[in-house]
């Protein structure tokens, strides 16, 4: 089990009716259980929960080896243990535990030392966490520690989140670091996966209900780009490849029958099904491409085929193809339901991305569209986001700025001294104004730019 590590054998007595495992996290002495009167609604992948549990009263210990612990102010806040590396201190857990008590509690991020003060704590007051955060800075300076620690402090104040994981991994590791008394909230969605009993099922043709004709076509182009997006996985996109989908993809779309992409494959496999296909068009204009294509070589089709099959060969993307949702978590149907149709997912031969990747590309460019910005994300700059490299089109150099943005001081300290920074406010403060002017004067400071 991927709690093991941090729930040991329950050998702690309880006073409770119900038997409670001692909680390993980050220190020898003992840390109370979590305590909360409201009910728990978590949305931790996708989904909010029905749990009404409330935290065990009994106080639970953390089961590490302490080695060294070191002290800042005269606060415990780095414990050097001997299995599980360097965990918070004693001081900084009771920070992340302290919503259980004084829910809302401010979202604690780090802290600063000086002689004067000594330690300090630095927050975020709890209603500013409903504007716009960025946090930003460079690989392997703790940009996702301080994102599981936020959702670790929102778990023990009770409050639910969503949260989304292209890697795969750092959500594991969230698990781990949950209290015990919200794992039940937990709903754990994870398309492509062949461990898991239940599958979601996802459709990249199904359009939603649409009010006007406009909020349609709208719908369809948008999906048209996302398939070309996920088709586009190789060095080779001919233009036939591309006209091809879309005219395919807008038929269907348009049909008053439902058709998935394993329909796309079989009608274009076949010359005689591809022309009764096109026969049944209601579209004029896009019914004259579908009879072009019926009328194609099996040469000029075959390369967009090549990319369909293994939706159809391989049985785990048969699993989470493009059906309508029959059965997903018996338990958690209808409270998942409205979620999970609107999730999309796929994956092509010869890609060497998951099904749950191309899930993250696809939901990223609909957040780009409904964002008013250009969708462009695409598998080759996954790939590099996935790697650390950020890297821009030629003739993107930064021009030069003929002053320093203002507190441009106070930012480049903080670079310089923790490799983080952190933007937060509500829409049209000036968040992004300041870092893209403050990133264009500070790089063109480096030397060899």
């Amino acid at each position: 089990m991927v709690f093991d590590r941090f729930f040991g054998s329950g050998e702690e007595p309880s006073s409770s009716d119900s038997e409670h495992e001692p909680v390993d996290d980050a220190a020898g002495e003992e840390i109370p259980s979590t305590s909360s009167d409201d009910q728990t609604e978590t949305k931790n992948t996708g989904a909010e929960s029905s749990s009404d549990q409330q935290p065990n009263s009994d106080r639970e210990q953390y089961q590490i080896v302490d080695q060294n612990t070191t002290r800042v102010g005269g606060k415990p806040i780095l414990t050097d243990t001997a299995n599980e590396g360097t965990v918070a201190g004693p001081y900084v857990r009771e920070m992340f535990e302290a919503g259980m008590y004084n829910a809302p509690a401010p979202l604690w991020v780090g802290y600063t030392e000086d002689p004067q003060t000594g330690f300090r704590e630095a927050p975020l007051r709890f209603d500013s966490l409903f504007r716009h955060n960025w946090i930003a800075g460079t690989t392997g300076y703790g940009k996702t520690t301080q994102l599981l620690n936020m959702m670790v402090q929102w778990a023990y104040s009770g409050y639910g989140f969503t949260y989304f994981d292209p890697k795969g991994q750092d959500s594991r590791e969230l698990l781990r670091m949950l209290p015990k008394h919200r794992l039940e909230d937990v709903v754990w969605i994870e398309p492509g996966s062949t461990t898991h009993e239940n599958t979601v099922g996802m459709n990249f043709l199904e359009v939603p209900e649409c009010e006007t004709a406009e909020e349609l076509e709208n719908e369809i182009e948008n999906r048209v780009e996302n398939l070309k997006a996920v088709f586009d996985t190789s060095d080779y996109w001919g233009i036939n490849m591309e006209a091809i989908t879309e005219s395919m993809a807008r038929a269907m779309m348009k049909s008053e029958k439902p058709f998935s992409i394993i329909d796309m494959y079989f009608i274009l496999l076949n010359a005689d099904r591809r022309e009764d296909f096109a026969l049944d068009v209601e579209d004029p204009y896009i019914r004259e491409f579908c009879l072009e294509i019926a009328e194609m070589e099996e040469e000029t089709v075959r390369p967009l085929l090549k990319r369909i099959k293994s939706w159809v060969e391989n049985s785990v993307i048969r699993r989470i193809k493009c059906e309508q949702i029959v059965h997903l978590y018996e338990e958690n149907a209808d409270r998942l339901e409205s979620i999970a149709e609107s999730v999309k997912s796929g994956t092509i031969e010869n890609s060497d991305l998951t099904a749950g990747q191309v899930l993250f590309i696809a939901s990223l460019r609909d957040l780009q569209e409904e964002s008013g910005i250009n969708p462009n994300i695409n598998h080759v700059k996954f790939r590099q986001l996935l790697r650390g490299v950020h890297k821009g089109q030629d003739g993107d150099e930064l021009a030069a700025l003929d002053k320093k943005p203002r507190e441009t001081e106070t930012i480049e300290r903080q670079l310089q001294n923790t490799g983080q920074l952190v933007f937060y406010g509500p829409p049209g403060t000036g968040k992004t104004y300041t870092a893209q002017r403050f990133a264009r004067w500070w790089l063109n400071q480096q030397p060899g730019r």
